[in-house]
This record gives structure tokens, C-alpha cells and sequence, in this order.
């Protein structure tokens, strides 16, 4: 092997702990010991990372003879630079400095977490081999169908002895919201896989992987993640319609998505609630101008999404109030408890980035999302399933960002796709 095969090889075996932990924390007798250390590890390999891909800059700049080209292809790295500098001013001058470094004890989703999804997002990068990447995108999908398999099987009984019972809902992981961002990430990599797979056996594997995924994605009732997923499809089905390639599977993902989400009695009930209450929401957004001196509607309406009209709103009042630098990460919570909502976070990514880094951490960071999703769709290429499945999971979370919440054991596989998206964009540019 050679000396960068040995470092991928690594590099994949830290990010294959990191998927494995799910699971791990179904067994009896060492799932404290991954809840306890699970961050812990995250900090050491998210640092191992990120200390790697520094030296891969220096080395990239200093062998390279067009530094503006270089530059160009390296903007959206340069914009989360200045993210992750803007955001450490907002970090310094925070009310509460302790949890804008090291965040809650909850969330744990501090400055310190970010400097480690930068290095989740880098391992990801420097990992260039295509059986690598499958592996991790393998073993992902393996992971969560054996997180599902093995709580069925002591929910129903069996091996309590060796495993622990919980909810289906949640699983290990602290709040179903949470579980439903994890599942969005292995459905879509599964559907994109079978998508994407040349051999009929592993389209057929991938296909019961995909529908099996779907179905406690769906049971799961964490709508922001659903409608995420069904608006990659169809972004993917336009995109189909526009070259005349591939169009079949890609209906025939969407077909399978409405069989499960309403042929079957369990999932039917809970697609059919979700969407008569977010048309609903729609329906009252459009009738805020119109109800100003109307209170109890007002009050109905701030409580559509689960609350997060209301979170929105004042998430917006506390950005227009300290728009440069924020309040630092994980310094929401009294803000929030001054005007009586019990939370910590707007349950939006914009909102959360505005309020935390400011303006400028905010245009820096989604600044950077854009260049890597345009360069992505600009590159996008059917026969390259890397650049398909990592496109479509970027796509699919940062969907669902906008009703959700970061935390520190979710984030970092939202940045390994990142890390391969942008890994496979520049793969294709050759330099």
C-alpha cells in the first residue's frame, strides 16, 4: 500500500467508528461508555482532521503555479475561513463564553464542535479512493437498519439481556427530531444508491434498503425531514426530465416513496396529519398582515410548526437587535426565556446562524453551502454515484435545517457528505 492509501485507510476507520456509534449504543453494558465519550472522540478525530487538511493547503498552494486558479477552486474553503473567524469574535465578546466554546451540556454544539466538524468534513475530503467512500456510505446505511433491526427485536422481547429497549421514534438518540435528520441522511444515501448502482443485485439490496429506511423515516413523524426528502427527489426528477436520462428510476423512487407514505395504514395516518397541518401553517403565514389586532389568532398562528413561527420571530428580533457579531453559539437560551419561550434555538439554520455569528458569519457560511451545491449541480454527472449521493444529501439537510436543530452527534455526518461533495467537485476540475 502506499503512504496515501495507508492515510485513507485511516481516515476511513475513524469515520467508520464514528458510524458505528448507533449501534453501539443499542448494547447493554458499553452504551454509557459511547454516550459518555462519543463527543470526546468527536473533538480528537474532528482535530486529527482538521490539523490534515491544513498541511494539504499548504502543500495544494505551494505545488500549485495558477494561485488565482488554485484560489478560485478553493473560495468556498476561504469563505468558511472567515465563518470560523467571524464566529470566534462572536465566540470572545458572548455573554456566556462557556457555552458559546464548549456549548451546553445538551447540544454540546459549541465553537470547540465546530473546529471538529471542520475535521469531519476534512477527513472526508482527503479521502480520494471510490472503495473508501463506498465503504463509509455502506456501512452508514448497514448502521442504521441494524440500529432499527436490533430495537425491534427487544422491543419484542427478545435478547434483553444484550440490548436495550426504546423507543422506535427516537432510538439512542435524545430527541426524534434528531433520529429523523440521521435517517434523512441514510434514506436519501440508500434511494441515490440504488439510483445510481449498475448491478441489478445491488439495485435490488439497495432498493429494499431504501424502502425499509423510508418506512421509519416516515414512522419517525419528523415532518422537516420528510419534506426535505420528497423535495431532493423532485429536484432529482427535474434534472432527469432535463438531460432525458434516468428518468424511469426516478419516478419509479417517487412512486415508491407515495406507495409507502400512503398505501400503509401506519404511515398513511401520519402523512395525512402532517400535511393537512403544514398546509395549514401556510394558510395562516399568509393571513398575518390581515390580523394585527386579532390576538388569540395571532397567538394560533406564532404556534404553527410546532412553535417555530414563533421561534422565527423572535429569533429575527434578537438578530436586528446585535446584527454584527450575534450572541456566540449556544447563547440563545435566556433570549429566548426573556420573552417566555422555553427553548434554545430558532429551529432554522439561518436564523441560528444569524443570531450566533452575525451578518457576516452567516453570508460567509451559506456563501460558502452555495458555491459548493452550484459547482455540484454543475458538475453533476449520473456515472459519478459519489458526486450524486453526497449532492443529494447536502441538499436534503440543508432542507431540513430550516426546521431544525445542530447537535453535536448529527452534524458531523451532514459534513462527511460535504467533505466528499466537495472532494468529487474537485476531483472534476483536475487541479
Amino acid at each position: 500500500m502506499s503512504k496515501i492509501t495507508k492515510k485513507e485507510t485511516i481516515f476511513t476507520i475513524f469515520l467508520a467508528i464514528w458510524m458505528m456509534f448507533p449501534v453501539l449504543k443499542e448494547i447493554k453494558g458499553i452504551s454509557t461508555y459511547i454516550f459518555n465519550y462519543q463527543y470526546l472522540y468527536m473533538i480528537i478525530i474532528g482535530f486529527i482532521g482538521l490539523f490534515c487538511f491544513l498541511f494539504y493547503l499548504i502543500k495544494y498552494f505551494s505545488c500549485t503555479e495558477n494561485k488565482k486558479e488554485s484560489l478560485k477552486n478553493m473560495l468556498p474553503i476561504l469563505l468558511f475561513g472567515i465563518f470560523m473567524i467571524w464566529t470566534l469574535f462572536s465566540t470572545v465578546f458572548s455573554d456566556n463564553k462557556t457555552n458559546a466554546f464548549y456549548g451546553t451540556s445538551y447540544r454540546k454544539d459549541g465553537y470547540i464542535s465546530y473546529l471538529a466538524y471542520a475535521g469531519f468534513f476534512s477527513l472526508a475530503f482527503l479521502i480520494s479512493s471510490s472503495t473508501m467512500k463506498k465503504i463509509i456510505m455502506n456501512l452508514f446505511i448497514g448502521t442504521s437498519i441494524l440500529n432499527i433491526v436490533l430495537l425491534v427485536i427487544s422491543n419484542q422481547g427478545f435478547c434483553l439481556k444484550l440490548l436495550l429497549i426504546r423507543d422506535l421514534q427516537t432510538t439512542c438518540f435524545l430527541n426524534s427530531n434528531h433520529y429523523g435528520y440521521f435517517l434523512l441522511l441514510a434514506t436519501v444515501t440508500a434511494n441515490f444508491l440504488m439510483i445510481t448502482s449498475k448491478s441489478c443485485w445491488q439495485k435490488l439490496i439497495y432498493l429494499i434498503s431504501y424502502s425499509f429506511l423510508l418506512y421509519f423515516l416516515i414512522l419517525n413523524n419528523t415532518f422537516g425531514a420528510y419534506l426535505a426528502f420528497i423535495i431532493t427527489l423532485l429536484i432529482f426528477l427535474g434534472y432527469t426530465l432535463y438531460i432525458k436520462k434516468n428518468r424511469k428510476i426516478a419516478i419509479a423512487s417517487i412512486v415508491l416513496f407515495l406507495l409507502i407514505s400512503l398505501c400503509l395504514p401506519s404511515t398513511r395516518s401520519i402523512t395525512k396529519e402532517n400535511v393537512t397541518t403544514f398546509f395549514s401553517d401556510i394558510q395562516h403565514l399568509f393571513m398575518l398582515k390581515n390580523v394585527e389586532s386579532n390576538k388569540a389568532l395571532i397567538k394560533d398562528i406564532e404556534n404553527g410548526g410546532s412553535g417555530r413561527i414563533k421561534l422565527w420571530k423572535y429569533g429575527f428580533q434578537f438578530f436586528m437587535q446585535n446584527p454584527i457579531l450575534g450572541y456566540g453559539p449556544e447563547n440563545l437560551e435566556s433570549k429566548y426565556q426573556a420573552v417566555g419561550i422555553e427553548q434554545d434555538r430558532p429551529h432554522n439554520l439561518i436564523v441560528q446562524l444569524a443570531t450566533t455569528s452575525g451578518i457576516i458569519g452567516l453570508l460567509s457560511y451559506l456563501s460558502a453551502i452555495g458555491i459548493i451545491l452550484i459547482r455540484g449541480l454543475k458538475s453533476m454527472d449520473l456515472e459519478n454515484s459519489f458526486l450524486v449521493i453526497s449532492l443529494a444529501c447536502v441538499i436534503a439537510y440543508m432542507i431540513s435545517a430550516m426546521f431544525g436543530n445542530s447537535m453535536y452527534y448529527t452534524s458531523p455526518y451532514f459534513f462527511i457528505f460535504l467533505g466528499i461533495l466537495f472532494q468529487q467537485i474537485k476531483q472534476k476540475t483536475k487541479t
